[in-house]
């Protein structure tokens, strides 16, 4: 994958759907989960791996039109590794289900907002923003909110986006004010967020049609404002 072809250049990239093949091989590869199984099927698990990366090179060209800070970035960059940290987990199967990719100007490395792609069969979804920044960066992202949200508030209140995305996710967010904020803030529950991510699920179906990259293009494109948004608060 690191050709002249398989660069995330805008303009250069072949129309692309997710192929039948990939959640076969990532819904197989869930019932057999072992190190032998995988070594036998390792032809299926490169193929499905360029499938998912063909993919995501189609949705960085026409991300990179609107967010130029992702222009020249290669698709390897923004894939994580199918092997999984089994050190500190109970569930030692060695591999994830799942094929992820963190885009961002850094690929997968994410210090900055940016854009996530889940394939996994039945559990596929899109994510984009902050994910539980460094004290330092989440002070940031708190102050400026608090000081003035207008911007913020004019990326949740613009009615495409609306459609997809409601508000922050609460996964990780505080019960209480945080430390050196008002309680009674109109922004309140904005200042509780530790990650400030929007996200969308998104069915098996829509993913192997022929509208999929229109379908997750269209989702990424409503949240660019957020995350240059963000990426201005935090000087990049």
């Amino acid at each position: 994958m690191q050709t002249r072809n398989s660069s995330l250049l805008c303009g250069e990239l072949m129309n692309k759907m997710l192929k039948e093949s990939s959640f076969l091989f990532l819904a197989d590869l869930k019932d057999n989960n072992h190190r032998e199984w995988f070594q036998n099927n390792r032809k299926r698990y490169e193929d499905a791996k360029l499938d998912f990366l063909q993919f995501i090179e189609k949705i960085v060209e026409d991300l990179c039109k609107e967010d130029p800070t992702l222009k020249g970035i290669l698709a390897k960059d923004t894939l994580f590794r199918i092997n999984k940290d089994t050190r500190f987990s109970k569930d030692k199967s060695p591999y994830k289900t799942n094929f992820g990719s963190g885009i961002s100007r850094d690929g997968k490395k994410l210090p900055v907002a940016g854009y996530y792609f889940h394939l996994e069969p039945g559990k596929s979804f899109l994510a984009a923003g902050i994910y539980m920044p460094e004290p330092e960066k989440l002070k940031v992202i708190r102050e400026e909110i608090a000081y003035d949200s207008h911007e913020l508030d004019a990326v949740f209140n613009k009615p495409s986006f609306r459609r997809f995305f409601n508000d922050f996710d609460t996964f990780d967010k505080l019960a209480n004010a945080p430390k050196g904020f008002d309680k009674h803030h109109p922004k309140l529950e904005w200042l509780k967020q530790k990650s400030f991510i929007v996200s969308a699920n998104l069915s098996d179906d829509e993913l192997r049609s022929a509208k999929a990259v229109e379908k997750v293009s269209s989702l990424f494109r409503e949240t660019v404002p957020l995350i240059l948004l963000i990426n201005k608060w935090l000087g990049k």
